[in-house]
């Protein structure tokens, strides 16, 4: 199948445009989440345990649906996607403004999880990797793309709390899903197209191949380790002495160092090829979180900003090793299949970190963390043999 960006030129206005839907589609379709679980909760009399197993069901079913969707964007391509993602996203937030029991915030939740399939990063880096055949001027893109979107949280954090406290938390929900609206319908529906001659016909059979699978599996287990730590970061730090205030104040930082890694990330690219390079990112997450887990407050904030800044990082070598990997043709299947895993191993993160601290402190839980990192650079190189022997 042979991609040509619009007119052969690089649609920079169209990825500013992207950019700025991504930041709001973020920002509603996921982090608004953090705040309006307590007050859906207290509303509805569902516990918060309730709440969090919906949630973790949303990422359940963007997870199994990413591996679809990814087939889908090679098809249809990201615009069709995007559009849908305009439509339903608003929808989904919409329901769960309605909800009025478990049965029903089940069912907003389960529509949240497509909204964020379809609306999310997966088809915006289709996008990027259509306008972009040579690797610099995506490797820009991208970055532009992610470096705008990680202040989704910045954004949206303060200002859907201060929503539910001057609207309540239906209405607060139901304003996001207008703006949602507002801003990806038009956006969506003036990028541009991409050429395409022909239709994929590629057999599924390749995604089962040795490497593919060992590809994914070193993904999800990063993501796995990954978004355990940080989610129970705070909670860590309190348990070791700190007040929730500054506790709160550095694990803050490792979504501020999440930026300027992706800055960072390019001379890296450029100076390391890729089959060593993400195997060493795994291993320095490991090694931060290792400090993060037995040192004095001063190394354990650092170590805090670097495992962050490797967090930052591995969103865009997810899209960096699948197009390098696998060409443009069938990057949406193959970096599918990849997000699928990682939205699985995410959804169950959290579950397992609470059952490691029943039987031990934050600190023990998070040197299991860091052994299943190490475990994930041990798959990722194996996955780089795998493809270097052609399995």
């Amino acid at each position: 199948m042979l991609l040509t960006a619009v007119d052969g030129r690089r649609p920079w206005r169209a990825v500013l445009a992207l950019s700025i839907d991504q930041v709001v589609a973020w920002g509603v379709l996921y982090y608004a989440y953090n705040v309006l679980s307590q007050p859906i909760a207290t509303s509805l009399d569902v516990s918060r345990g309730f709440v969090a197993g919906a949630f973790s069901l949303t990422l359940l079913v963007s997870g199994w649906l990413a591996r679809r969707v990814g087939h889908l964007l090679d098809q249809v391509g990201a615009r069709s996607v995007l559009i849908l993602g305009a439509i339903v996203g608003p929808i989904a937030m919409g329901s769960l403004a309605l909800a009025h029991g478990p049965t029903s915030l089940l069912a907003g939740f389960i529509a949240l999880g497509l909204a964020q399939a379809v609306a999310l990063y997966e088809p915006a880096f289709r996008a990027i990797v259509d306008w972009f055949p040579e690797e610099r001027g995506r490797s820009r893109a991208l970055l532009l793309l992610t470096s705008i979107g990680g202040f989704a949280s910045t954004i949206f954090l303060p200002a859907t709390t201060a929503l539910v406290a001057h609207v309540g938390w239906r209405g607060g929900t139901a304003i996001l899903a207008g703006g949602l609206a507002l801003v990806a319908i038009p956006i969506s529906l003036h990028l541009p197209r991409t050429a395409r001659h022909e239709r994929v016909t590629r057999s599924h059979s390749a995604d089962r191949s040795r490497a593919a699978a060992l590809l994914a599996a070193a993904f999800a287990i990063q993501s796995f380790a990954s978004t355990g730590a940080l989610i129970y970061l705070i909670w860590h730090l309190v348990e070791r002495g700190m007040s929730a205030e500054s506790a709160a104040a550095i694990a803050g930082l490792a979504g501020a160092a999440q930026v300027p890694g992706r800055l960072v990330l390019a001379a890296i690219q450029r100076a390391v090829p890729s089959q060593h390079r993400i195997p060493l990112l795994f291993l320095a997450q490991a090694t931060a979180l290792v400090g993060i887990a037995t040192a004095g407050p001063s190394i354990a904030t650092v170590c805090v900003v670097v495992f962050g800044a490797a967090s930052g990082m591995m969103t865009l070598e997810r899209v960096a090793i699948a197009a390098e990997w696998y060409g443009r043709d069938s990057f949406g299947a193959r970096s599918g299949r990849i997000v699928s895993a990682v939205f699985v191993a995410r959804a169950m993160s959290p579950f397992a970190v609470e059952a490691l601290h029943r039987h031990m402190s934050y600190a023990s839980a998070f040197l299991v963390l860091a052994t299943v990192i190490a475990t994930g650079a041990f798959a990722m190189r194996l996955a780089a043999q795998a493809r270097a022997a052609g399995r």
